[in-house]
């Protein structure tokens, strides 16, 4: 037996690996075993992907329904992506009519432009007529249009096909549709008409039509074979000697160094002096002898020790003014400098006429308003002031009495200058001179000053006062109104609530459709909480704010004349609201009781009852699963594993995941108390809208609300519940106070959650 089961894999392997052979181009499919054109892989073996699933429906047979068929849903078909659009090609019948152009299976590997002219079986350009002069021109681009015009040099409708294709539609109509024009032929163009060759630089000659036209092209221009074009002089070496060359349109001209020109042909020598600044001493001038020589001469402050002309230089030495002209700076201080000297003078001299000369301070009048006089001395001067002056800095200055600051940081010192010696102080606004200095007046002490609403408090500040309108009210202070909080938005009314103004205050109230205090209001869940009545075969859709409706169930429809709910589940037609329809309600074989596709599985529809295969567990994540780690992975027990239904771990699970603090199953509930709520898995807690044990009340809501709504919860004492705010913002309303033995388990539970909610906030 071991024997017949090696053979039997043998020829099975054997069988699989002729199926590329059984379809176009199967063979060319980008890989080494070639199984990639119906598997995910190329190694073969594993899933099939969505064309090796087509293939595998259709018989393992290729004709025109398989290559119609667009696998990957890519928008290209698998008969143009395998280079066989309209599943003409049989095994063994040649090569398909276009090569290899996208593996059919993957939607991320599509085709480019399907080039219709590559194609010998669709290109009939090149025998129309007997000539060869017809070009083919492709734009499928989604219209498969193709046609033949008339070659370079000739011109009319030549040889003209346009082919269309359709890719909709029923049976017979995916078909190159061809439509025939009259041979009308081909006439050469005449290229010289519009004059190609340039206007004013080229005569045009037409030539026989293969060949096309010549240009006749004047000086300074060439034929480049379509028109005449300007010629590079620059490109003969030497053109311009000593200077760069720079080509122009139709000729060129020179960049000459300096001393040389232009003059039409190349460089020439125009200045021997600019052509030869560096045989000069750089402290000498040049100037020019005829078309070729210079002279050097030394400039002033530099002394010649050589003369000579035409490249041999002339030297030239500082002069040194300092040692050679003795006390040519005075008082000063002589610095010889490269061809000249300068003086640095003392305070009160000035350098001119070649040496330092004393400055009459006196004529700038330095003495100011409170000088009597002013007497000039070598190098300085001195003044003499009047009476509460003093000479300091070089003019008379007041002797400034305010310089203690009298007056204090809320006033200002005016010093008299006439007679001096005295000052005045002048108070700032809202401050007067008392106790020697300027202080502040409390003008909210004199109701006359500081004129505040009566519905407004007074504020004394440094130098003024400020009038503020009570809460409530709205104003600058000196007139004060009621502030209409529902009119301004300055409320914190939920936006389903109504609010309500009052003298200095407002209200909210829950509109129809929701309940709560007003700030915070709950839509009135008719579904859950046992009021809504629907009939068997009908779901509650909830709506919110709104009255509940009752719509059919999944694989029900509303009977037009009855109005009930009838079951259409189960009759082998898939019709709008079902995954799937395979003829029976069982659940189990894929397709469940409500024709829903059950985890694991894979469902389509053709023509008839849907077709179901179970795919989870195959290691492979199919766009219906979450997950999939293979039967052996899978695992309904493992924290944040894959379930074996290929769902990723989740709140209701029975397993407790990361990031919950309780899973009970299917006993997780957001009605019973006590329970494990299923949202998020986290335990009973106050303000979720069930009173657990422990509660005197749970108004819901989810975070704390405000006194108001306190006054609604007491204790059975009689006392005002605290309303218990938990740093996580899902406090409870009126705090749930606990009562009795009950409330430590409940506390223990609820302190544990919290220190949960901190952890996964960080």
């Amino acid at each position: 037996m071991a024997t017949f089961g090696v053979l039997l894999g043998a020829s099975s392997a054997s069988a699989f690996s002729n199926y590329p052979d059984n379809v176009p181009n199967g063979r060319d499919s980008m890989g080494n075993g070639r199984c990639i054109i119906c598997h995910s892989s190329d190694a073969g073996g594993d899933a099939r992907n969505a064309f090796g699933i087509a293939f595998m429906n259709n018989g393992y047979v290729w004709n025109r329904n398989l290559a119609e068929l667009d696998s990957d849903g890519d928008g290209w078909t698998n008969g143009q992506e395998l280079g066989d659009p309209f599943g003409d090609w049989t095994p063994g019948g040649g090569a398909p009519p276009s090569v290899f152009r996208a593996r059919p299976g993957f939607s991320n590997n599509e085709p480019g432009d399907f080039n219709l002219c590559g194609v010998a079986a669709y290109n009939d350009c090149a025998s129309a007529g007997g000539t060869t002069r017809g070009t083919c021109s492709d734009s499928f681009s989604g219209s498969g249009r193709w046609t033949c015009g008339c070659g370079t040099g000739s011109s009319g409708d030549g040889y003209r096909r346009t082919g269309s294709h359709n890719w909709g539609g029923g049976a017979g109509t995916r078909r190159y549709v061809v439509q025939l024009f009259p041979d009308v032929g081909c006439t050469d163009v005449n290229e010289c008409s519009g004059n190609p060759c340039g206007a004013g630089i080229g005569t045009c000659s037409e030539l026989d039509p293969a060949a096309g036209d010549s240009c006749s092209c004047i000086a300074g221009y060439s034929f480049n074979g379509t028109t005449c074009a300007d010629v590079n002089e620059c490109s003969t070496p030497g053109r311009c000697g000593v200077g760069t060359c720079m080509n122009t349109v139709g000729s060129f001209t020179c960049s000459c160094p300096m001393g040389y020109g232009f003059n039409g042909a190349t460089c020439v020598l125009l200045n021997a002096c600019l052509a030869n600044t560096d045989d000069c001493d750089a402290n000498a001038d040049c100037t020019p002898v005829g078309m070729s020589g210079w002279n050097c001469t030394c400039r002033n402050g530099w002394r010649g020790v050589g003369s000579a002309t035409n490249g041999t230089g002339d030297l030239c030495a500082d002069i040194n003014e300092c040692t050679e002209m003795a006390g040519i700076c005075g008082v000063g201080t002589c610095r010889n400098s490269a061809g000249s000297y300068a003086c640095t003078c003392p305070s009160g001299y000035v350098f001119a006429g070649g040496t330092c000369q004393d400055v009459n301070e006196c004529l700038a009048d330095p003495c100011g308003f409170g000088g009597t006089a002013c007497m000039n001395t070598a190098g300085s001067y001195t003044c003499t002031c009047a009476s509460g002056f003093r000479f300091q800095g070089g003019t008379c200055v007041d002797v400034d009495e305010c310089a203690g600051n009298p007056c204090g940081a809320n006033g200002t010192c005016f010093q008299s200058v006439a007679p001096p010696g005295g000052f005045t102080c002048s108070c700032n606004t809202g401050y007067q001179f008392t106790g020697g200095t300027c202080r502040d007046i409390d003008e909210c002490a004199s109701p006359e000053i500081a004129l505040c609403a009566t519905d407004a408090s007074c504020t004394n500040t440094p130098g003024s006062w400020v009038c503020a309108c009570n809460e409530g009210y709205t104003g600058d202070g000196y007139t004060c109104l009621d502030l209409d909080e529902c009119a301004t938005g300055m409320n914190d009314c939920s936006p389903v609530a109504t609010c309500t103004n009052a003298v200095g205050s407002f209200s909210c109230a829950c509109t129809e459709g929701y309940e709560g205090s007003g700030v915070t209001c709950r839509d009135i869940d008719e579904c859950t909480n046992g009021t809504a009545r629907c009939e068997p075969g009908e779901t509650c859709v909830n709506r919110i704010g709104m009255p509940y409706e009752c719509a059919c169930a999944r694989g029900f429809v509303r009977d037009p004349e009855s109005g009930e709910c009838v079951r259409t589940c189960g009759d082998g037609a898939r019709t709008p609201g079902e995954e799937c329809d395979d003829n029976n309600t069982e659940d189990g074989d894929g397709c469940d009781g409500t024709c829903t596709v059950e985890p694991g599985f894979t469902c389509w529809t053709v023509d008839g009852p849907s077709t179901c295969l179970r795919t989870c567990g195959d290691g492979v994540i199919h766009p219906n699963e979450e997950c999939d780690r293979g039967e052996e992975n899978n695992s309904d027990t493992e924290v944040d594993g894959c379930r074996t239904d290929c769902r990723e771990a989740h709140c209701g699970d029975g397993v407790i995941d990361s990031g919950e603090v309780c899973d009970d199953g299917e006993s997780n509930s957001a009605t019973r108390p006590n329970a494990c709520r299923p949202e998020r898995c986290e335990p009973a807690f106050c303000g979720d809208g069930v009173r657990d044990d422990g509660e005197t009340c749970d108004p819901g809501g989810g975070a704390p609300l405000d006194e108001r709504l306190c006054a609604e919860c007491t204790s059975d004492a009689g006392v005002m519940v605290d309303g218990g705010v938990d740093e996580g913002g899902g406090g409870g309303g009126c705090g749930c106070a606990t009562t009795g033995d009950a409330s430590g388990s409940f506390l223990a539970i609820l302190g544990a959650w919290l220190v949960m909610r901190r952890r996964r906030r960080r």
